[in-house]
C-alpha cells in the first residue's frame, strides 16, 4: 500500500472515530442533563456521582484527540502536495494553488515559507506569486519518480498534479477512476487529449 493510500485510509478511519466520540459526547451530556433535571439534586457534588459526567468527559478528551490528529495529518498531507506542486513550476499564483488545494491563501503562504526556511524550496512570494529561478522535475505520485520528459507527462484536471502518463492510465483502468491524490473522479477521457 503507497503512502498517499495509507494516509488517505488511516484519515478516514480517524475522521469516522472523531464523529463517533462527538456524537458519544452529546449524547451522554443530554441524559446528564435530563437525569438533573429529573432527580433535581439539591448538592451540586451529587454531578460527580453521576457515571455519564466521567464519560462525557472521556468522549470529549478523545474527541479532541482525534480532532487534532486529523488536523496534524491534513497539514503535513498539504505541505508535501504544495510542495510537489511548486518544486517544478517557476511561477505560482497563491490564490489558484490555495483553491486547488481546498486551503486558505494564509495557510499556503504559511507552508510556502516555512518550506522556504527549511531550504526544500528557493524562490520568494511577492505580489500573491511563489517565484523561483530553481526548478526541478516534478515526482509522479504513484512511482515516486521524477518525471523527466513532459511528453510522457499528464495532469490531474482538478488539483493539477502532475503524472506520467502510463501510470496514470493504468492506475484509472486498474485500480478507479479518482485522482489518487485529490480523490475526484478522474477518468481517460479526461487525460488523454
Amino acid at each position: 500500500m503507497s503512502k498517499i493510500k495509507y494516509v488517505k485510509v488511516a484519515n478516514k478511519k480517524n475522521k469516522y472515530l472523531q464523529v463517533i466520540f462527538f456524537v458519544a459526547f452529546i449524547a451522554l451530556i443530554t441524559i446528564l442533563l435530563v437525569r438533573i433535571i429529573l432527580e433535581n439534586p439539591t448538592n451540586p457534588i451529587v454531578l460527580f456521582f453521576y457515571v455519564e459526567f466521567y464519560f462525557s468527559q472521556l468522549c470529549l478528551v478523545l474527541f479532541v484527540y482525534f480532532y487534532l490528529i486529523n488536523w496534524k495529518s491534513k497539514i503535513l498531507f498539504a505541505e508535501e502536495d504544495i510542495y510537489e506542486t511548486v518544486i517544478s513550476r517557476k511561477k505560482t499564483p497563491i490564490e489558484r494553488l490555495a483553491v486547488s488545494k481546498s486551503l486558505k491563501p494564509k495557510f499556503v503562504v504559511e507552508i510556502i515559507e516555512n518550506l522556504i526556511s527549511q531550504n526544500r524550496l528557493s524562490g520568494e512570494i511577492k505580489d500573491g506569486i511563489y517565484s523561483s529561478e530553481f526548478t526541478s522535475a516534478p515526482t509522479c505520485p504513484l512511482c515516486k519518480k521524477p518525471i523527466e520528459d513532459e511528453f510522457i507527462m499528464t495532469f490531474c484536471n482538478h488539483c493539477k498534479r502532475p503524472f506520467h502518463k502510463d501510470h496514470l492510465i493504468d492506475y484509472l483502468n486498474e485500480v478507479k477512476e479518482k485522482c489518487p491524490v485529490c480523490q475526484k473522479t478522474l477518468t481517460l477521457a479526461d487525460i488523454i487529449k
